[in-house]
């Protein structure tokens, strides 16, 4: 009898309960604020972002602002891109850091809130068998060269 008390007693779903960590929002902060603190970086150096993650483009005195954590757009005031005039984006960096800092954005950095994921490149082809026959081509003829 003792062991059917016993059985009676264990739960197997508490092993999720056991092994589940609780999301820390300090950690999940680092990354955005590191992000924020290399966008306002480049701005001030006037080293212009390139690439799908980029955080920022500037033109004609305007910027458009598009955070992303992990090519994911985080929203902000349910929007994933802000234009700002380019005087004042330094000023608005600094605010919404400090409004990171603040927790402002922690559900959403937490539990991964953000738009659909950008759309993933096709990998690239390889080179056509025309390409692979001219270049065989030159490696004999180097080869014979020698």
């Amino acid at each position: 009898m003792a062991l059917a008390d016993f059985l009676k007693l264990v739960d197997d779903k508490l092993h999720e309960v056991f092994a589940h960590t609780p999301p820390d929002p300090v950690k999940a902060r680092k990354p955005f604020i590191r992000k924020l603190d290399q966008a306002a970086k480049q701005f001030e150096d006037g080293k212009q972002p390139r690439g799908d993650s980029k955080w920022w483009a500037a033109n004609n005195g305007a910027v458009i602002f598009t955070p992303n954590i992990d090519g994911r757009a985080i929203l902000i005031g349910g929007k994933e891109k802000h234009g700002i005039k380019a005087g004042d984006f330094l000023d608005s960096l600094t605010k919404l850091r400090a409004g990171v800092e603040a927790g402002e954005l922690d559900d959403q950095l937490i539990s991964g809130e953000t738009a659909a994921p950008a759309v993933e490149k096709k990998p690239r082809k390889g080179w056509s068998q025309e390409r692979k026959d001219r270049e065989a081509a030159k490696k004999a003829e180097r080869l014979k060269a020698k």
